[in-house]
């Protein structure tokens, strides 16, 4: 009997227990513990009231939104409402919060929080997978996806990976490592890189003045003298970007005539007659031992060329840098100064004024005449975008701010212009040469540089040599450090006020030019609200940023001889470390170009003028003529293989010929 009542109890107990256990919903399904009051306290990776839900891997959020009234108390609050939730461990807020991380470390990217799922994906509870938003991908959707997979003809990268191949931009924002994109293989383009460029060519219609065709001019000059022959390759660039190796160029160090016959084969020999047959243009510098390279049959801009595996015994470096003119995809300067030819005077016989500069003469060689001083000013018009400060009937401005009463120097904001030969040579084409124009004492014109000198000697410019002018409606402002706020003037040093102009140094060959502030637009933003510039702090005017174009130019050295007037593309505005030099010669400001300079600054360094071409100050975005486009702005072009489909009248594979017969 007593046995009988042990084992009924024993039984009713474990009943009892049984009965206990049950009380959390579905026993917590396996995955949980369950505690007082009848609540589950699920395991890990597991949620709901019976822990039978997965719980779905974490991602920063691409897009977050702010909670809201979590706990019905009628306010929000940036406060932790939620604390040990399975979904937000270590809590969360009802506003947008300064968030904290499991160090109580305040988080600034507070839009961007851990999400289930990243809040790009709908989380599967019964196998805890993450389905990703089309666009998006990863356990967690953490990454976009590249479309496509970039067809095949691509890479898909991160942010910060395609900023640093972009002449080593740096990328560290929240996402750098998320938000993908494809680089896509040269020739292509596109989202998905689907896309196919077709051939590039020149407009037959842009050149029936052949002489604005302007092209690629690369000069390599050989560091000391060669002791024995040696090889040395030539990297190539097309107009997408794509590089072409040569193979091994035999240096002739005792026949060094023979030197431009080896780079020419060199060159037309590679594959896909990248560079066409009898295409290159090579002349010899025997001075200075530099060859001079054209290349008449690749329109567009490009890379700059590089040397390769130099091995020449006695020769210890190369320098690559610009000749005297660089071919691009659009002409600002296509108008013509009808009626009206110059010339320019030796620089040394410009006297009082800064730098190696060169007069503008008339066709005889002589002063220009009152007639052609007109004609010229009517031409030029106005240079600075506001037409309430032009001139005389011709309404033009002068544009230039004076340096003192015998010194003179380009001001705010010079002309530019482009001078082409009125007769070209019979074995070069000549595309004008670029220059700052400004008004100065005596009622004479004057240009920024020294006159342009052409590949072969033979045809060098002499101060006879009659130049076409062209102008632009583009404007050239000086970059300049402005102290106190002016409406915009630039004012010398020499006067009262107190900007100054911001001046630069590079040496020849080198893609790197050191300025003296900072002139990016990221850190001089905002520079027409006064009530944001505090006393004190210097405001750069013209600020520059990627894909800025500017003149460069050596106005202080009075040594130059030879032409430096190029336009140069801004790659890259950046600020390095203070270096061991800096205290002597300030180094830390920098600005990357898309090609070398030309020459090597003088001991004053030389001034920056921002070419406006996106907008004017009166809020006009320049004219221009695309002159080397794809299928040459004569035909279409079938993106899916990359062909040209020419209109009538025009033919060849960048319905570049005009032809009566072509249909």
């Amino acid at each position: 009997m007593t046995t009988s009542r042990s084992l009924l109890g024993s039984l009713t107990f474990l009943a009892l227990i049984g009965l206990a256990a049950s009380e959390c919903p579905n026993a917590c399904s396996g995955h949980g513990d369950c505690g007082a009051f009848d609540m589950c306290t699920c395991w890990r990776n597991w949620q709901a009231a019976d822990c039978s839900e997965r719980v779905c891997p974490f991602g920063m959020a691409h897009v977050d939104t702010p909670k809201g009234d979590l706990n019905h108390d009628g306010s929000l609050s940036t406060s932790t409402v939620i604390s040990n939730h399975y979904v937000y461990k270590y809590g969360t807020q009802e506003k947008f919060p300064a968030m904290q991380d499991s160090a109580a470390t305040t988080l600034t990217n507070s839009a961007h929080f851990y999400m289930e799922c990243s809040n790009k994906g709908i989380c599967d509870r019964e196998a805890g997978l993450c389905k990703c938003f089309e666009g998006y991908e990863g356990s967690a959707c953490q990454r976009a996806s590249c479309p496509n997979s970039c067809s095949g003809h691509g890479t898909c990268e991160s942010i910060r990976e395609l900023s640093a191949k972009d002449h080593s931009n740096v990328y560290e924002l929240w996402d750098r490592d998320v938000t993908m994109g494809c680089k896509c293989d040269a020739g292509y383009y596109g989202a998905d890189c689907s896309s196919r460029y077709c051939k590039y060519g020149t407009d037959p219609l842009y050149y029936d003045d052949e002489l604005t065709y302007r092209v690629n001019e690369w000069n390599v000059q050989f560091i000391t003298a060669s002791t024995a022959d040696g090889t040395f390759e030539i990297e190539f660039f097309d107009v997408f970007g794509e590089n072409f190796v040569t193979q091994p160029i035999k240096y002739d160090h005792v026949a060094k005539a023979n030197n431009c016959a080896n780079i020419r084969n060199a060159l037309e020999a590679l594959p896909n007659t990248v560079v066409p047959a009898s295409s290159v243009l090579c002349v010899r510098d025997s001075n200075t031992e530099t060859y001079r390279l054209a290349f008449r049959e690749n329109p567009g801009a490009a890379k700059p060329i590089n040397i390769l595996n130099l091995s020449v015994p006695g020769v210890t470096a190369t320098k690559v840098y610009p000749g005297s003119q660089s071919s691009e995809f659009k002409d600002f300067f296509y108008s013509r100064c009808e009626g009206l030819q110059v010339t320019l005077s030796d620089a040394a016989t410009v006297a009082n004024h800064i730098g190696a500069q060169s007069e503008v003469k008339s066709s005889a060689a002589a002063t220009l005449s009152i007639a052609d001083i007109k004609k010229l000013k009517k031409c030029l018009g106005d240079s600075n975008g506001v037409v309430s400060d032009n001139v005389d009937v011709e309404n033009w401005d002068r544009g230039v701010d004076t340096d003192g009463a015998t010194n003179f120097d380009l001001g705010a904001y010079p002309h530019a212009v482009k001078l082409v030969p009125s007769s070209a040579s019979s074995t070069e084409t000549e595309g004008g040469l670029y220059y700052l124009l400004y008004f100065g004492d005596a009622n004479k014109f004057y240009v920024s540089s020294p006159r342009g000198s052409v590949l072969t000697a033979a045809a060098a410019y002499t101060s006879a040599t009659t130049f076409h002018v062209y102008t632009t409606d583009a404007t050239a402002q000086i970059v300049f450090d402005e102290n106190v706020l002016n409406s915009d003037q630039f004012f010398s040093a020499y006067s009262a006020n107190v900007d100054t102009k911001v001046t630069a140094r590079t040496t020849l060959g080198s893609s790197v030019i050191y300025t003296t502030v900072d002139t990016s637009c990221e850190n001089n933003a905002d520079l027409a609200n006064s009530a944001k510039t505090p006393t004190g702090r210097h405001v750069v005017r013209s600020c520059l940023q990627k894909g800025d174009k500017i003149f460069f130019v050596d106005l202080e050295n009075t040594v130059q001889a030879s032409y430096t007037s190029h336009i140069y593309e801004v790659k890259k505005v950046y600020v390095t470390s203070a270096t061991a030099t800096t205290t002597a010669t300030e180094d830390r400001f920098r600005i990357e170009l898309d090609k070398p300079a030309a020459f090597t600054t003088g001991a004053s360094f030389a001034s920056i003028y921002k070419f406006h071409t996106a907008g004017n100050q009166d809020g006009n975005v320049a004219t221009f003529y695309e002159y080397n486009a794809e299928c040459s702005n004569r035909g279409n072009c079938d993106t899916e293989y990359g062909t040209c489909r020419c209109f009538k009248g025009y033919t060849g594979d960048a319905c570049h010929v005009q032809s009566s017969f072509a249909f």
